[in-house]
C-alpha cells in the first residue's frame, strides 16, 4: 500500500512539473508585450526579416550628421564634399539605424557615379506634415547640370549585368528602394528648390514622446 501511495505521489509530481515546464517554455518563446507594441508602431510590412536588426525609434538627423565620417571613403574616392542642412531638433523615424546608414551611403555611391571631381552633394532634411523629407541635390564643378537624380532614374531602369558599371549602379538603386520601402517610405525624382532635378527620400515621421537611444 505504501509503495502504491509513493508511486501516486511521484506521478502527480511528474504531471505538475511537466505542466510547469510547458508553461515556462511558452512564455520564453512568446515576444514580450513591449516588443509587440514596437512592431505595431513600426512601418515594416509583413514578411520583412526582423532578425537583421530590431527596429526602433531613430534620430535621422543624427545619422545625417554622421554622414561625413560614415561616408568618408566614398567621398574621398569621388573627390566630393557634403553640404548638410539639417536644422535643429530630432527627426524621429521608426527603423533600423544600420540600414538607414547604408541607405545614405548608397546615395553617396550613386553621387560618385554622377558627379565630377570637386563637386558638392547638398543634403537638406525637413518635415512636411507627417513625413520627413531628405533632398539630395548634386552641385557639379563649373555649374554642370545636376545628374544624381537622372542617374538614379537610369539605374532604376537598368538590367544588372555581371562586372558592368550599370550593374553596380542598379544594385545601389535597388538597395535604396528596398530599404526605403521597408521603412514605409518612397523615393521620388522631382524638381528641386535648388534648380534642376533632385532626389527626394520620404519617410514616416514618428510623432509624440518616444525615447531615443
Amino acid at each position: 500500500m505504501g509503495v502504491l501511495t509513493n508511486l501516486g505521489i511521484a506521478l502527480c509530481a511528474l504531471v505538475v512539473m511537466t505542466a510547469f515546464w510547458r508553461s515556462m517554455n511558452a512564455r520564453l518563446q512568446a515576444p514580450p508585450p513591449a516588443a509587440n507594441r514596437l512592431l505595431r508602431l513600426s512601418a515594416f510590412p509583413p514578411g520583412v526579416d526582423l532578425r537583421r536588426e530590431a527596429p526602433g525609434v531613430t534620430d535621422l538627423r543624427r545619422l545625417l550628421d554622421d554622414m561625413p565620417g560614415d561616408c568618408d571613403p566614398l567621398l574621398r574616392s569621388g573627390d566630393l564634399r557634403l553640404a548638410l542642412g539639417t536644422g535643429a531638433g530630432p527627426l524621429r523615424v521608426m527603423g533600423r539605424a544600420q540600414e538607414l546608414r547604408q541607405l545614405l551611403a548608397h546615395v553617396v555611391g550613386i553621387a560618385c557615379h554622377a558627379m565630377p571631381s570637386g563637386g558638392i552633394l547638398n543634403v537638406i532634411a525637413l518635415t512636411e506634415g507627417r513625413q520627413i523629407v531628405v533632398e539630395f541635390m548634386d552641385e557639379g564643378a563649373g555649374r554642370r547640370e545636376p545628374l544624381l537624380a537622372a542617374l538614379y532614374r537610369h539605374g532604376s531602369n537598368s538590367r544588372p549585368m555581371p562586372l558592368d558599371a550599370d550593374s553596380a549602379l542598379a544594385t545601389r538603386v535597388a538597395s535604396c528602394q528596398r530599404i526605403v520601402a521597408e521603412h514605409g517610405g518612397r523615393i521620388d525624382v522631382l524638381a528641386s528648390r535648388l534648380g534642376g532635378l533632385g532626389l527626394f527620400v520620404r519617410l514616416p515621421l514618428v510623432e509624440g514622446l518616444f525615447a531615443l537611444p
